[in-house]
């Protein structure tokens, strides 16, 4: 039977090449055969959403916020100050950047590089994230922008809360914004919490969120989640907070919001625990998934991360992972601890620079040009936890603000706020620590405390290859030579030596005054890291700067960069043909999962209709239904976000395809049943005569 072959053009006239496949199936074919106590699950009831559609222009504010809102804090503080902490020598510390003498591909300085939403709030909580044609920016309180991808503004700041009617406890914009995009279905959640018990979600009804069609979900979790933390996941939406005594884990109905039906959340918690006098509880984080997705039945992955000071009771350094399974069906929702990992020694910053706590607990970072300090947040562990599927592995990375005193090239008196990142890796039953590195780089030429470096505020993310980045604040307190606040990122090749950032340290933007009013000023809560779905490689980083005038409205900043290695979206360079004398249906499922009843192979014809050279060609997979998989996708058997590398064969067997070259790409996909599907494919590469991030390595 036929095929009818298409394209698509997206909003950004990049055409994604597809083939939909209609009844091939010509045969049938028959049937093949020490851990934490946690509290009993909540299962809610049915939380029907409204479903709106709003024009965008009634989201405007009427102006910028004054005077400046201070947005409360659900953690109760310590109420003494701590004793300080005996300095530790760090094993991992990093106290240059750079590279030797090798030459390499580098990190790219900022290709996007554009201002934000100016934020009315203490703290402004800057996040974002990326989608297939936009990035979506949140600040508090609160308020979200839509730009396209190359920069362009396509709404006005608009008010989350206004989005909800008048009356519901969702339109008092409280705060703790949160933005997920959701590659696995193409669509948008936005969030924050409410008084006194709810969590208020938006769910995008396609995947424009200029549209104002949302989704809009009300959910009073019984006790209010305080710096709520999202993760996409394929069964779920999952969720933690800050309970004061608990922490709370919880899976929203992901499918049932997707379609804008009643959706129900399922929840537990952990014991919080119980740190020496003085000093701040520790959090815990939600994975979030990048790439393709995990494989079937995976449950999401937490993670905590606890210094020796946070737990009286078990005064060791450890990172713990837990598992959430859900069963929507049963309903059943179960958490668990997997593993304690040992990482090297480190100390959160217990913050009382000026001897000034329990008033200010937050005296932790100084600045130049004042003596006002900020907070560094270094109790816990900073979002995301990203999680990626490599097929032979898995792997997750995270990052959290230490002191790294001890390890610096001067003796200090105070606390110095470097980032420690870690990857995590699972390659069979256990997760342990692949590699971990505290960035703490120095002047070389550094004589006194105040030129010393702090770094805090990061957020850290793997691209397809492993490549990682990490973005962060830095500042110093040298009013000689300042570096006001300001955004800053670094990286490392997934080949370079274990544990060391080694991308020269590069800038988005450089502050131009401090953040001033008096000790331990509140910063930020987050920053957001995220990778471009569509390459799977492009990075996009959201984070802020001091106020205006020391004391004003937050400026915030979205940047993107990407390594030499990342093959961009090519769509509108090269042709993409399946060649209809390839098509086959055998009920040979070799390669495939159990229950899959047969494959579909053909081959497609790549070619170059452009006038540059294109190399690094991939196939990314950006729909694929029915529950079908490539099976000969990059790391075996995959659905959506799966890569394929094309082969280097015939035109292309030199690895470049030049003017007027084509390459066959052989395909083999799993079905899981007999019935039509549709298959859409992104074809990414570089165009060879535009390779110029060379650097010194």
């Amino acid at each position: 039977m036929a095929s009818a072959i298409i394209k698509r053009r997206s909003l950004q006239g990049l055409p994604r090449h597809a083939v939909v496949l209609g009844a091939l199936w010509l045969l049938a074919y028959p049937s093949l055969p020490h851990a934490q106590q946690t509290a009993t699950p909540v299962i809610s009831t049915p939380v029907a959403p409204l479903h709106v559609t709003v024009d965008p222009k009634s989201l405007q504010p009427e102006g910028l916020q004054t005077p400046m809102v201070t947005v409360p804090e659900g953690e109760p503080l310590p109420g003494v100050a701590p004793s300080p902490s005996k300095p530790i020598l760090d094993p991992v510390i990093q106290l240059k950047e750079g590279y030797g003498t090798e030459v390499t591909e580098g990190l790219s300085d900022p290709e996007v590089n554009i201002p934000g939403i100016t934020s009315a709030a203490n703290p402004p909580d800057t996040v974002g994230d990326v989608g297939r044609d936009h990035f979506v920016q949140m600040v508090n309180v609160t308020q979200f922008r839509v730009w396209d991808k190359k920069g362009n503004a396509l709404t006005p700041a608009l008010v989350f809360g206004n989005l909800w009617p008048v009356g519901d406890v969702c339109r008092s914009n409280a705060g703790d914004p949160i933005v997920v995009y959701d590659h696995l279905a193409d669509r948008w959640l936005l969030s924050q919490f409410a008084n006194p018990n709810h969590m208020c979600i938006a769910i995008s009804q396609t995947s424009d969120p200029t549209e104002g069609t949302w989704f809009l979900y009300t959910f009073n979790v019984g006790v209010f989640p305080d710096y709520p933390k999202f993760g996409v996941w394929p069964d779920g939406y999952y969720m933690s907070s800050f309970e004061g005594n608990n922490l709370g884990v919880f899976v929203f109905q992901r499918d049932a919001m997707l379609l804008g039906q009643p959706a129900s959340f399922m929840k537990t918690t952990i014991s919080s625990l119980v740190p020496l006098p003085g000093v701040r509880e520790t959090r815990i984080l939600p994975s979030d998934l990048d790439g393709p997705p995990p494989p079937e039945g995976t449950p999401n992955f937490f993670a905590r991360t606890v210094a020796n000071q946070q737990d009286v009771s078990n005064p060791t350094d450890r990172i713990e992972i837990y598992e959430a399974k859900v069963d929507w069906a049963t309903p059943s929702f179960a958490f668990s601890l997997i593993n304690t990992l040992t990482p090297e020694p480190f100390n959160v910053m217990v913050c009382n620079r000026n001897g000034s706590l329990p008033a200010n607990i937050r005296d932790c970072i100084p600045q130049p040009d004042t003596t006002s300090t900020v907070d560094a947040l270094s109790n816990r562990p900073m979002m995301q936890l990203k999680y990626r599927n490599f097929g032979s592995f898995e792997a997750m990375v995270f990052n959290q603000t230490i002191d790294v005193r001890g390890s610096m090239p001067i003796p200090t008196a105070n606390e110095v706020a470097g980032i420690r990142w870690y990857e995590l890796q699972k390659s069979g039953i256990d997760w342990t620590i692949r590699q971990q590195g505290t960035f703490a780089p120095q002047p070389s030429d550094t004589t006194s405390e105040n030129q010393l470096l702090h770094r805090w505020m990061g957020s850290a993310a793997m691209d397809r290859d492993g490549n990682i980045a990490l973005g962060y604040s830095i500042v110093n307190d040298d009013d000689n030579n300042e570096v006001f606040p300001s955004i800053r990122y670094t990286g490392r090749y997934f080949d370079d030596p274990l544990g060391l950032l080694l991308e020269p340290e590069r800038t988005i933007l450089n502050g131009t005054n401090s953040q001033t009013g008096g000790f331990g000023l509140r910063w930020g809560d987050y920053s957001a890291l995220s990778v471009d779905p569509v390459d799977d490689c492009t990075f996009w980083y959201t984070n802020h700067v001091a106020g205006i005038g020391g004391t004003g409205a937050r400026p915030t900043r979205i940047a993107s960069f990407r390594f030499g290695t990342c093959s961009v979206l090519i769509n509108d360079l090269v042709s993409f043909e399946p060649i209809s004398s390839s098509f086959q249906t055998t009920a040979n499922t070799s390669g495939c999962p159990a229950a899959f009843v047969g494959k579909f192979n053909f081959d497609a014809r790549l070619f170059n209709n452009s006038s540059p050279s294109m190399s690094k060609l991939l196939v990314k997979v950006a729909t694929l239904t029915n529950g079908n998989l490539l099976q000969n996708a990059d790391g075996g058997p995959a659905g959506v976000g799966a890569t394929l590398t094309v082969p280097k064969t015939g035109s292309f067997s030199d690895g470049v395809l030049s003017p007027g070259e084509f390459v066959d790409v052989p395909f083999s996909i799993c079905l899981k049943d007999e019935n039509p599907f549709s298959f859409f494919v992104d074809v990414l590469g570089l165009q060879t005569d535009t390779l110029t991030n060379s650097v010194s390595k």
